[in-house]
């Protein structure tokens, strides 16, 4: 048996990292951006596709520039200091944001069709939000459980973002889980809006339902 020894580049420093569901992303303090795991989506972004059980670097031009990025379920996505947002991995429901819906993963770094003002990302299940820097939160993606909050439920990929509904520029966080997601606004109030099967909205409603758009959490009972 021939034992063959594979030398690899990988992050020693790391200054930041994000957990997927099957791969994991991390920074290092030279600002390089390092993916790993599952690949098949092309959730690693370093254009090939293939799985990687040892870190591979983003395709990622100027990555010194990144500010924050989130592993998400079938995509990752990467926010530059400048406010430009650019997603990767799998498309089938247009959760990369570049307006079309493909077939095929986006195998690097695609710039999202958004301005460039966003201040904040989170990614989960087949669809991805953003927060702009005027507290606006737009979402993209799947939306069979109303997880965009657009004050609608359909089977349609919407590959462009959407600004979601209600919450004006008031928005301080966000956070999306694997159907639903939550925002915290300037008066440190809870929002959420999509899958409601288990009560994860938070509004006191406990038999399943889904809510297509933002409804306060219920702090208090």
């Amino acid at each position: 048996t021939r034992r063959i020894t594979v030398a690899c580049e990988a992050p020693s420093d790391i200054a930041a990292f994000s957990v997927g569901v099957q791969h994991t992303c991390a920074q290092s303090r030279d600002g390089k951006l390092w993916c790993w795991g599952v690949n098949l989506d092309g959730t690693l972004g370093d254009g090939s596709g293939d799985t990687q059980p040892f870190p591979v670097q983003v395709a990622f031009e100027r990555p010194e520039e990144i500010a924050q990025f989130v592993a998400g379920n079938t995509n990752t996505c990467a926010l530059r200091k400048s406010g430009e947002l650019s997603c990767w991995g799998d498309n089938d429901f247009g959760q990369i944001g570049t307006g079309v819906k493909t077939e095929e993963p986006i195998l690097t770094p695609a710039k999202v069709a958004i301005t460039a003002d966003i201040a904040e990302v989170s990614a989960a299940g087949s669809y991805t939000c953003a927060r702009k820097r005027d507290g606006s939160v737009w979402c993209w993606g799947v939306n069979t459980l109303g997880q965009l909050g657009l004050g609608t439920v359909d089977d349609q990929p919407h590959p462009t973002p959407a600004r979601v509904l209600t919450l004006w520029r008031s928005v301080t966080s966000l956070s999306a889980g694997t159907d639903h997601v939550c925002v915290q606004k300037s008066n440190g109030a809870l929002w959420c809006w999509g899958n409601n099967a288990f009560g994860q909205l938070g509004n006191g409603k406990t038999t399943p339902e889904i809510t297509a758009k933002p409804v306060k959490v219920a702090l208090t009972c």
